[in-house]
């Protein structure tokens, strides 16, 4: 066994990976809707912004638009959060 494959199943056998895949029937959709929420957030927000600087919408400052930029921090922390669960429940 190669050290990474040592590694990833070191991972995989880690109380966290444990409680994800197997000790809770709630945790692993839970933790996956959480995450996939927060990447709908990310990506409809950063696209918005993004076609604004681009120009469209061109009525819209785009000043206006961080009033987005905590709901932008808020959903990529809570990506941050679940994806290493996510990850730790099946890393090979």
């Amino acid at each position: 066994m190669t050290p990474i494959e040592e590694f990833f199943y070191g991972i995989e056998h880690t109380a966290l990976s444990q409680w994800v895949v197997g000790e809770s029937m709630l945790a692993f959709p839970l933790i996956l809707s959480v995450h996939t929420v927060g990447m709908g957030l990310i990506t409809g927000i950063g696209v918005a912004i993004s076609l604004r600087i681009l120009g469209y919408a061109p009525g819209v400052p785009v000043s206006a638009l961080e009033k987005f930029y905590p709901f932008f921090w808020a959903a990529f922390a809570a990506n941050a959060a679940s994806g290493v669960p996510l990850l730790a429940a099946s890393p090979s």
